[in-house]
């Protein structure tokens, strides 16, 4: 593994880079994780920007939680190797599913979504998104275009996803 560089393990190990995560002597429990509180990390920590509502889970359910061999982070459910560069995040967006109207599992899948991009994006993986080309091409008239689905949400919204939904104004 190269110095300086971070390896991101999601709940399973990375394809390529199992040998690097097999040699930590960390543990993992399962256990019930629904929240976890930690303080405020540092701007220079690949946790920079996280908080503890990105880690809450409105569908508890048992998960691997670090136990052991890292610098746990809450409950276990963020960690960082203590002898290597390796972030371990053992709640991820594909574990859940929201189908047939569960929005509480909805809204736990957008916050991992979050938490994801989030440790990504501390440890300079690159990502793209339309939003920023968009704004060189103007909106035909002629056409029923919906670019704004496309590059801002994680899915389509929904009527309950408007916070303002029961005001009437």
């Amino acid at each position: 593994m190269d110095q300086g560089r971070r390896t991101f393990a999601g709940n399973r190990p990375l394809p390529g880079r199992s040998q690097c995560i097999i040699a930590f002597k960390g543990h993992h429990e399962n256990e019930e994780h629904i929240a976890a509180f930690f303080d405020t990390m540092s701007t220079t920590s690949p946790f920079a920007g996280v908080g503890p509502a990105d880690v809450h889970n409105r569908a508890p359910k048992e998960i691997p939680l670090v136990s052991a061999g890292a610098g746990i982070i809450g409950n276990g459910v963020l960690a960082m190797a203590e002898n290597a560069n390796v972030v371990f995040c053992q709640l991820v967006p594909w574990q859940f599913d929201y189908s047939n109207e569960k929005h509480n599992i909805k809204q736990t899948f957008r916050r991992t979504s979050f938490l994801l991009s989030r440790l990504m994006g501390n440890m300079n993986v690159e990502s793209s998104t339309p939003l920023l080309a968009r704004f060189n091409s103007p909106v035909d008239n002629n056409k029923t275009e919906k670019r704004w689905l496309d590059g801002l949400y994680l899915d389509p919204p929904e009527e309950w996803d408007d916070p303002y939904r029961f005001f009437r104004w």
